[in-house]
């Protein structure tokens, strides 16, 4: 008798627990695994990309100095905004490729691929003359010297070479596969280390430090379209499956992710341009390096969400509601924890760190770090509703809001300039993310959520706001 009562305790908790069991073996757990494939992949493949970061900065400010290397950084800028001319194809593709790979529909999927490629390569075009033009331009107006043409050059053709290669891993994120692009990643930036440490053994100067950072990722990117098409081989690019209305269709939908593109190139590339203008080209060496820094350590949260937007589309089709609410929790608990530990990780120590990475050529001031620290906490907050508001089909209304937030943060970095100098622009990104996205994201992803899942499964969501939302 006295070993009947928790076989009975047993199977009251089973009949409890079977269902929801059952739902994750058939929903969840897989895509959980698929999550936790990508983001452990993904995590190696960024630790390696900073190598080449950790090396090149102290390497090339070392090698032609705090003033060379600012100049490289306002040309690199620049150059990031050819790939806007993609119109965001890379994410509708993205988009349209998870929806077809649900229904098993390779003829559409094959469709899709081709179209993108033909759209892409169009870009590309366009890119190339806007580039061959505006470098001709600036050669007669402000005298560039042909060492600057040739640096714009290399970094342009490489830039060309990646944004024609992009529908390749959009089309891996689309079929959560994105461990391949990671692993391709990891080999491609310990081959960037190498390369930049030949070109500093052998003859540094600023055109070969670009070719080396450049070219040498964007040839093992080709890597990923063999494995591409070896896994599928209906996928192999030709005229015949491109479609001019299919490749029309995901421009439709790829400019909806336009603002969503468009918003970190204005915010923070676009206050390395300011500075460069307004300051001149040592101060743009150090919002230039604060600037890599950021992406370097928002790699870990960029990983954990890049794989999670294609999994809360499928998760969403499916209405588990269930699903989408813990991946929000512990997504968010992690970006959370780990943005304030960095934070205070650069108050306590990112001076003396920043001095060392970059050769002693960059010396933040502590009240200017703060104001990063800061910015990078308000950043991380912001990235991870948007991801979730992206999956839950708010791209439209993401892209408006994130564009018009960027474009008020480039205005106030031009009034604040002034007054507050290199920490203006990492004020700026606080005032306006106090002031919309903090709040507004969070507000839209909450009651979003209560539509999906009943209330009472909801109650840790709000939970997180208080502690970071003003």
């Amino acid at each position: 008798m006295t070993r009947a009562k928790p076989a009975v305790a047993a199977g009251e908790a089973g009949s409890r627990l079977g269902p929801l069991i059952r739902r994750l073996r058939t929903t969840g757990e897989p895509r959980s695994r698929r999550i936790a494939l990508a983001f452990s992949t993904g995590l190696a493949a960024k630790v390696a990309a900073v190598l080449p970061q950790i090396v090149a900065v102290p390497l090339v400010i070392g090698s032609i100095g705090v003033v060379e290397f600012g100049k490289f950084a306002t040309i690199s800028s620049a150059l990031t905004w050819v790939a806007v001319t993609s119109l965001g194809t890379g994410p509708g593709l993205t988009q349209r490729l998870a929806a077809a790979h649900g229904e098993d529909d390779h003829d559409l999927e094959a469709t899709l691929f081709s179209s993108a490629l033909a759209a892409v390569g169009a870009a590309c075009l366009v890119s190339a003359l806007l580039v061959i033009a505006g470098g001709a331009t600036l050669a007669l107006t402000s005298g560039l010297s042909t060492e600057d043409l040739a640096i714009g050059a290399v970094l342009a053709s490489a830039v060309l070479v990646q944004l024609l290669l992009s529908p390749v891993d959009s089309a891996l994120l689309a079929y959560q596969e994105m461990h391949w692009t990671n692993v391709m990643a990891g080999i491609a930036s310990v081959a960037t280390v190498i390369a930049v440490a030949v070109v500093a053994v052998r003859g540094p100067s600023v055109w070969a430090f670009a070719a080396a950072l450049g070219w040498t990722p964007s040839v093992f990117r080709v890597a990923n379209l063999v494995l591409l098409v070896s896994r599928r081989p209906y996928l192999m690019p030709s005229p015949e499956k491109s479609h001019r209305a299919t490749a029309v269709a995901l421009l439709g939908v790829g400019v909806l992710f336009l603002g969503i593109q468009l918003a970190p190139l204005i915010s923070q590339q676009g206050a390395i341009i300011v500075t460069a203008a307004s300051i001149g080209p040592a101060a743009a060496a150090e919002t230039s390096v604060l600037v890599r820094l950021m992406a370097l350590a928002g790699a870990p949260i960029l990983v954990a969400t890049q794989a999670l937007w294609p999994a809360l589309i499928e998760a969403r089709s499916k209405g588990d509601g269930r699903w989408i609410r813990m991946a929000l929790v512990r997504t968010l608990a992690f970006s959370t924890l780990y943005s304030l530990a960095f934070g205070l990780a650069m108050l306590l120590g990112g001076n003396r760190a920043i001095g060392s990475w970059s050769a002693g050529g960059v010396d933040v001031e502590p009240g200017v770090l703060a104001v990063f620290a800061a910015a990078f906490v308000f950043i991380a907050w912001t990235h991870v509703f948007a991801i979730v508001l992206i999956g839950l089909g708010y791209v439209r209304f993401v892209s408006v809001v994130l564009t018009l937030e960027s474009l008020l943060a480039l205005a106030l970095m031009v009034a604040l300039r002034p007054i507050l100098g290199l920490a203006a622009p990492w004020l700026a990104m606080i005032c306006t993310g106090a002031l919309v996205t903090c709040w507004l994201f969070p507000a839209r992803t909450i009651v979003t959520l209560r539509r999906i899942v009943p209330a009472a499964e909801v109650e840790a969501v709000p939970a997180f706001v208080p502690t970071i939302a003003p």
